[in-house]
């Protein structure tokens, strides 16, 4: 997803899918910083990390195909794990409770469900807005209401789309994703359960903007966009979809069109050259991030 900068700043973001607290942040943060993250059904979030951490290939967990991949898995998740983690650190811990791990929960606490209860709790003071993946524009409805933006601030391109889609799970496979992603499993349950019940209180207006929303993609993709191609994604041999921005385009509708389609690896970038104001060359390198 890639989203084009707010023309309105009356309120500071901090999109980031690991922040640890609110506290902890207030040093650096000012006081008025709208938190923000967002969230996937679990057993999406972790076939994903699954194969994009490439858990069969580092611990040689054999299979004809992804699903019998998986199924090994679960025949001995934790000596995989152990595996995974001597051979590459501690981006494994991403396999087991990856989001409330990413949200700042401590990894030896994740199968504590008590604790990940009261932790869920402090998450939803400390976040002003909850995003669900699965119901992603309405998500982005409502930040833009929250921050008083505009739809074409939040219009946006699915980025990072892998090539091999995966497909329906066997039920004894979702049933041990559920299993060993419990702590995901209660807090994606709580905070969907809150976007519903927010869903159901606002009226027609808030679905003509989701679908006006859906409208401005399309015709942005048309404008913006002259073909796809696929690549590895970053540091990974997974292949990923990626965007050819139309040739015919001149001056701020190109770079507009660019800033469409550039990921968060770059995006991270921008904004830390943005930043470094006693960086040389700083105007040419942030040029250099609209061409495409």
């Amino acid at each position: 997803m890639s989203l084009l900068p707010s023309k309105n700043r009356k309120a500071d973001i901090l999109c980031n899918h690991a922040v640890y607290s609110r506290r902890n942040l207030e040093v650096v943060m000012p006081k008025d910083t709208y938190y923000v993250t967002i969230l996937r059904h679990p057993m999406l979030n972790f076939e994903s990390s699954f194969f994009y951490l490439e858990f069969p290939q580092i611990c040689n967990i054999s299979g004809t195909n992804n699903h019998e991949k998986m199924r090994n898995f679960f025949q001995h998740p934790e000596v995989y794990l152990k595996r995974y983690l001597k051979k590459k650190g501690t981006e494994g811990r991403l396999i087991k409770n990856g989001m409330v791990f990413d949200l700042g929960l401590p990894f030896e606490r994740t199968n504590d469900m008590d604790f990940v209860h009261e932790y869920i709790k402090r998450l939803e003071k400390e976040f002003d807005l909850v995003l669900i993946a699965e119901n992603f524009d309405e998500s982005l409805v409502m930040l833009k209401r929250d921050l008083c933006w505009s739809l074409e601030d939040i219009t946006y391109f699915k980025l990072l789309e892998r090539k091999d889609e995966p497909k329906e799970l066997p039920h004894d496979i979702f049933k041990s994703v559920l299993e060993w992603n419990q702590g995901d499993v209660l807090l994606y349950s709580y905070f969907s359960r809150k976007l519903n019940e927010r869903l159901k209180k606002e009226g027609p207006d808030f679905h003509k903007e989701v679908e006006k929303l859906q409208q401005m993609n399309k015709h942005l993709k048309e404008r913006c966009l002259l073909g796809t191609y696929h690549k590895r994604a970053f540091k990974t041999n997974v292949q990923v979809q990626e965007y050819k921005v139309n040739a015919n385009l001149k001056g701020n509708e190109r770079k507009d069109c660019c800033r469409m389609i550039r990921d968060e690896v770059n995006y991270i970038k921008y904004h830390r050259v943005k930043q470094n104001f006693k960086l040389k060359n700083r105007k040419r390198l942030l040029d250099n991030f609209d061409k495409c």
